[in-house]
């Protein structure tokens, strides 16, 4: 509880003052009282210098991927990106302690292959996509559609989520229990909505990359006729990218780490292989040993993720049965009956547990029977 204010502190008020409080002094009170939290806060971030660089780096790491997408192909840099679960693997072990099995070595370097081979398949330059180039492209047939069918799939599975959320919370409302976690099909739906909106991330991401370092380059693509269009794509980028995060997080607070991290890296890099090839045509220039090397180096990356995702699964297992293992070790010690050289004489009698009478009787009312 607070400490007592002294009758001169400028946040104590007395019944005299009724009359002059108002919604001003209300916010100050607020105020106030946030301030130790508020503290408390930023002096954990300060001390957690590790929590401080992790930022930081994830920051430059997502910088470099905006850039990387001007310059590139979008299904190159999601791809690449699955390196993610090997460095988690990684400073996994560094920072937390964690214990690297054999299959995760296994998967680094399955993973490391995987990005080799589809690096080495795409080796034709990357087009340039100016704001004309961009604009003829979303008057095609086919990528109306493609952005038609993504929209309508993240819609629809917003409603089933929304849904499924309110029969929860009827059903907890009904019962009095407390809120129970989706089922594992909704949870991917979850994981699939997340991907989708990541999805469009990239392709807008993309596209406003190109812009950007074409005006760098002292080409101004952002005025003019096709100023609308611009208008359009930083609106869809800007919407898409705190959705994206907004979602993944949601899935994460429904489903377990181990099942969303490779789930989400699988349909993310099918969605932007498949997006960029039919948006960006970044496959049309692979030739034909080319397009069996991507593919392979694809195979490769989702074998990868795979086995990551057992490794994960291995390992929470164990730590699971350990729990159980150590729980039902001091359950047994707990109740287990003493040895014959035990002193029951010293043993302290097991608390009285008092019993539940009747309230009118607990009250002293009625006729006490």
């Amino acid at each position: 509880p607070p400490l007592p204010e002294s009758p001169t502190s400028p946040n104590s008020y007395s019944d005299d003052d009724d009359d002059d409080f108002d919604d001003e002094d209300a916010e100050m009170m607020a105020l106030e009282q946030s301030k130790p939290c508020m503290v408390s806060c930023v002096e954990g971030m300060r001390k957690n210098k590790i929590w401080i660089l992790g930022l930081v780096i994830f920051a430059v790491g997502n910088g470099g991927d905006f850039i990387a997408l001007g310059i590139t192909k979008q299904s190159v840099v999601t791809l690449v990106g699955s390196w993610t679960l090997t460095v988690n693997t990684i400073m996994a072990k560094c920072l937390l302690g964690e214990a690297t099995s054999k299959l995760d070595v296994l998967s680094a370097f399955i993973i490391m292959g995987g990005i080799g081979l589809t690096v080495a398949a795409s080796q034709s330059a990357p087009k340039e996509w100016p704001i004309d180039a961009l604009i003829e492209r979303y008057k095609l047939p086919k990528v109306i559609l493609l952005l038609t069918v993504m929209a309508g799939a993240i819609f629809s599975l917003l409603v089933m989520i929304f849904m499924d959320r309110v029969k929860r919370h009827r059903l907890a409302s009904a019962t009095g229990d407390l809120l129970r976690l989706p089922s594992r099909r909704i949870g991917a739906l979850y994981i699939i909505v997340g991907a989708l909106v990541a999805t469009f991330t990239v392709i807008f991401s993309k596209a406003f990359s190109g812009l950007l370092i074409s005006l760098a380059s002292g080409d101004n693509q952002f005025g003019g006729k096709n100023g609308g269009y611009v208008a359009m794509i930083l609106i869809v980028f800007m919407v898409s990218l705190p959705s994206q995060l907004v979602l993944i997080n949601a899935s994460l607070a429904v489903n377990d780490a181990l099942y969303h991290i490779p789930s989400f890296y699988v349909v993310w890099n099918i969605g932007s292989i498949i997006s960029g090839a039919i948006f960006y045509e970044e496959l049309d220039g692979l030739t034909a040993a080319s397009a069996v090397m991507f593919g392979a180096g694809i195979f490769v990356l989702i074998i990868g993720i795979i086995i990551t995702n057992i490794s994960m699964a291995q390992k929470e297992k164990a730590a699971a049965e350990a729990r159980f293992l150590a729980e039902s070790s001091f359950i047994d010690q707990s109740i287990s009956p003493a040895s014959p050289t035990s002193d029951w004489s010293s043993r302290a009698a097991p608390p009285l547990v008092p019993l539940v009478t009747d309230p009118v009787v607990e009250r002293g009312g009625g006729d006490g029977g």
